[in-house]
């Protein structure tokens, strides 16, 4: 019979300004940004290879820290140190959303998952920055010391305003990155040792993750393949 679970969690956070801001009063501080979050779960144990669940959330953040210009431009340059600080205010936001999603395992070694989720603040420059709608999926195989791992996530779009003496905005997402792993484990020496074998952004996108007028996009790197050795000494 389908085993039924019913969560619920409660927190609450402080976060002050970080060292690349500046408020836009040119005040050494901002009040601190408090969160609180609201969330409720279920999620059914219905076989093993079908676990599905869903999450609802609802958080309230008092003085949330978001961008904002001064004379046209979205930051200034540090004259000290030559990096980008950008201009932020306050707001109070509101943010809902759900999450749903399926796990489990099938023929023995295989495991999957695959989740959805859906999220809208109630602050127009907030909302427009984020993506609404994201998606990932993981199906993975593991037999004994051995095991490998395809994922890929997607995000929706979501567009940003250059702020920087103009009115155009730049248009971010709708993409999927995808990547790929492939691990080992096996003592050495008598210490445990994991050696993985990964290949990112398998697609080679070089999809927008930053955008600057006068400057121009700033791009993903594209395809990055590596290996990484995990060793443990004590």
């Amino acid at each position: 019979n389908p085993i039924f679970t019913a969560s619920g969690r409660f927190a609450y956070s402080e976060n002050t300004l970080a060292s690349y801001q500046s408020d836009v009063n040119k005040k050494d501080w901002l009040p601190a940004e408090r969160r609180l979050r609201y969330e409720g779960g279920l999620a059914a144990n219905v076989h093993p290879a079908f676990n599905p669940w869903i999450t609802l959330f609802y958080y309230d953040t008092k003085n949330k820290q978001v961008s904002t210009s001064v004379g046209g431009k979205s930051y200034f340059i540090d004259p000290a140190t030559g990096e980008e600080i950008d201009y932020v205010t306050t707001s109070d936001v509101r943010t809902r959303g759900a999450e749903i999603g399926v796990s489990g395992n099938f023929l023995k070694y295989f495991v999957y998952n695959l989740n959805y989720s859906y999220m809208e603040t109630d602050n127009y420059s907030t909302n427009k920055g984020q993506p609404h709608v994201t998606a990932s999926g993981r199906i993975g195989y593991k037999y004994k010391d051995f095991d490998i791992n395809l994922n890929t996530r997607y995000y929706g779009k979501w567009s940003q305003s250059t702020s920087d003496g103009q009115m155009a905005a730049y248009d971010y997402g709708d993409f999927f990155n995808t990547g790929l792993n492939a691990s080992y484990k096996f003592n050495l020496l008598k210490r445990d040792t994991k050696v993985t074998a990964f290949v990112q952004n398998i697609g080679d996108k070089h999809f927008t993750t930053r955008y600057r007028s006068n400057v121009g996009a700033f791009k993903d790197p594209g395809r990055r393949i590596g290996v990484e050795l995990s060793y443990s000494f004590f």
